[in-house]
């Protein structure tokens, strides 16, 4: 397992997606998407403040709001290393794809309800509202439809956000 803490900005669309942003490995000032950042987050919280801020003046009329928030992240090294997850909540299948040519990416995926209140399969966490699985059962057979779907990697990760 490996662990990630530190503070995190999310960018709320009009479109109802959600935006997750660390700091850009490379270009200090800067923020890059959780996803392709190495899961990197902000280690000093008035940092991800004054980038969110910018980031609410650059976004303008496509941001419905900017947020800052603490965030833990545990995420397993494969799907083989999920159970000590098996009695905690806030859990999303993550994919593991990319890397050949460019940025690893960790596309997080919580539930698909339906209107019933269903559960309904699999969505990208961005577009449900950032909604985790309700059981450690439901993410791993996310995770392996993503493998078997997908033909790439996939894992679990425990995601807490504490929103300010």
């Amino acid at each position: 397992m490996k662990t990630f803490c530190g503070f995190i900005i999310a960018v709320h669309l009009k479109s109802r997606e959600i935006l997750l942003l660390g700091p850009h490995p490379e270009k200090r000032g800067t923020a890059e998407l959780l996803v392709t950042n190495g899961l990197m987050l902000f280690p000093v919280r008035a940092t991800a403040e004054k980038i969110a801020r910018q980031l609410a003046e650059t976004y303008g009329g496509a941001a419905a709001r900017v947020t800052v928030g603490a965030a833990e992240i545990c995420i397993a090294k494969s799907l083989a290393e999920c159970e000590p997850f098996r009695k905690l909540d806030n859990l999303f299948a993550v994919m593991i794809g990319g890397g050949e040519h460019g940025p690893i990416e960790r596309i997080f995926f919580g539930p698909r309800v339906s209107a019933s209140g269903a559960f309904d399969g699999r969505q990208e966490a961005r577009c449900n509202g950032l909604m985790p699985f309700g059981s450690l059962d439901e993410a791993e057979y996310a995770a392996g439809e993503i493998c078997r779907q997908c033909a790439c990697a996939a894992t679990i990760a425990r995601v807490v956000f504490n929103w300010f």
